[in-house]
């Protein structure tokens, strides 16, 4: 394992130990979500059910955010973009009465690009 990756781990726990201390508080709560951690992940750490912070997380107004990935580069407009969930402030997902399809995944390989 490199120094990088152990730095990274490391990171994870110390915030960890942080987040603990601060259980049901919006800004720490906010933080972890922005880090990827789960609700499970932190109601653990907050020792409480998953269901109750998730309740707490959304009366929290702690919620993803969709922000659209400019697949065309700025050249031209794309009429087939895509999005992905955050926890930011400005949603960039304009709902439609048009079919809409979610597709999830994994990793950098998209739709229409050869896997």
């Amino acid at each position: 394992m490199t120094y990088f990756s152990l730095y990274k781990i490391r990171k994870i726990l110390q915030f960890e130990k942080v987040l603990m201390d601060h259980p049901f508080e919006k800004e720490w709560a906010l933080k972890a979500k922005r880090l990827g951690f789960s609700d499970y992940k932190v109601s653990e750490l907050w020792k409480s059910k998953e269901s109750t912070f998730y309740q707490w997380r959304k009366d929290a107004g702690i919620s993803a955010v969709y922000k659209m990935v400019d697949t065309c580069a700025a050249e031209f407009h794309s009429e087939t973009p895509y999005f992905y969930g955050t926890y930011e402030e400005e949603n960039e997902s304009v709902a439609t009465d048009k079919e809409s399809v979610i597709v999830l995944g994994s990793g950098p390989i998209r739709i229409g690009q050869g896997g």
